[in-house]
């Protein structure tokens, strides 16, 4: 398979959504050409074309508001990254303030990562690992 297709099944149902129950919405110069094929491996029976479809791609970047991304990997226990955290997070932070910070965590030996949003979660040991417990269950249907 594709690498393209393997990424947009995943990001598709990486939150434990079905792409079935869903519109394809096309956009860009040649989005109503591949629009048909795609929702066919997606099982999507539902594509809207715009009429200025070819538009919205620089449109888009044209709002988009410029942001600054910053990441470091680290291949640890939870247990330990939790105490690296808040150092981690100032280090990233060196040219201004963090707005949105992310963890992606996921068990030893799994390609797929989970997303936790800190913002909402805390710092906590505790509250990380009840989020990620949560999507996982949500996601795979069971808890390792």
């Amino acid at each position: 398979m594709k690498k393209w297709r393997v990424a947009i099944r995943k990001v598709s149902t990486q939150s434990g959504h079905d792409p079935k129950e869903y519109t394809l919405l096309s956009f860009g110069g040649a989005g109503g050409q591949h629009s048909c094929a795609l929702a066919s491996m997606l099982g999507m029976k539902n594509i809207l074309i715009p009429y200025d479809a070819g538009l919205l791609s620089a449109y888009g970047i044209g709002c988009a508001k410029a942001e600054k991304f910053a990441e470091r990997l680290l291949l640890t226990s939870l247990e330990e990254g939790i105490r690296d955290l808040r150092f981690v997070i100032r280090d990233l932070a060196t040219d201004g303030v963090v707005e949105k910070k992310l963890a992606f965590l996921r068990f030893k030996g799994q390609e797929n990562t989970i997303e936790i949003d800190l913002n909402e979660t805390g710092l906590s040991y505790e509250s990380i690992l009840s989020s990620f417990k949560t999507k996982y269950l949500k996601i795979f249907g069971h808890w390792s």
